[in-house]
């Protein structure tokens, strides 16, 4: 019995101090959460029409604009519907930020891509100079079967850059499992 008691005594003890702590305390700070983040805005890609519209400025025509501003805040009599100095130099800005946000993406692109490209490059290489080859040996195994000649006529024509002879049926069968 006594250990009866002795947890009763404990029950009431803790229910006693847990009234007291939620009397007494200040609240709990809550727990921070991570913020979501919002996905990233894909920029609008213009179609060809729109870019078609679109005028092609000088490649020197931010110079051009700050001179202009500066000019047009010394000069205040120049009026301009729809357009003022300020707003004018804004525009400057909003273009030469786009413009440095361009060329830095394109550098960081141009530092990906020429490993890519060296590499394709290479294979290219290596593909063609095994074609080379293949050619070569198509010539030597002509003289043994001339109906190697008419089955690999492209192969003749692509290496001397001239369009390849019209596939109508005409001249070899086709290889196995092609119909």
């Amino acid at each position: 019995m006594a250990k009866k008691k002795t947890a009763k005594k404990s029950k009431k003890s803790t229910a006693k101090k847990s009234a007291i702590a939620k009397k007494t305390r200040t609240p709990v700070a809550k727990a921070k959460t991570a913020k979501k983040k919002k996905p990233r805005a894909v920029p609008d890609v213009l179609s060809l029409e729109e870019r078609a519209k679109l005028l092609k400025p000088r490649t020197d025509f931010l110079d051009v604009l700050g001179r202009v501003t500066r000019e047009w805040q010394n000069y205040r009599a120049l009026r301009v519907p729809g357009l003022s100095a300020a707003k004018l130099a804004s525009l400057a800005k909003k273009a030469a930020r786009a413009s440095e946000k361009e060329e830095a993406v394109a550098e960081a692109m141009q530092r990906k891509l020429v490993p890519l490209k060296d590499a394709r490059r290479v294979a290219h290489d290596a593909a063609y100079r095994a074609l080379l080859d293949t050619h070569a040996a198509i010539k030597l195994h002509a003289r043994l079967d001339p109906g190697v000649v008419e089955r690999f006529a492209f192969v003749t024509a692509l290496v001397r850059n001239q369009p390849p002879p019209s596939d109508d049926g005409g001249g070899a069968p086709p290889p196995p499992g092609e119909s």
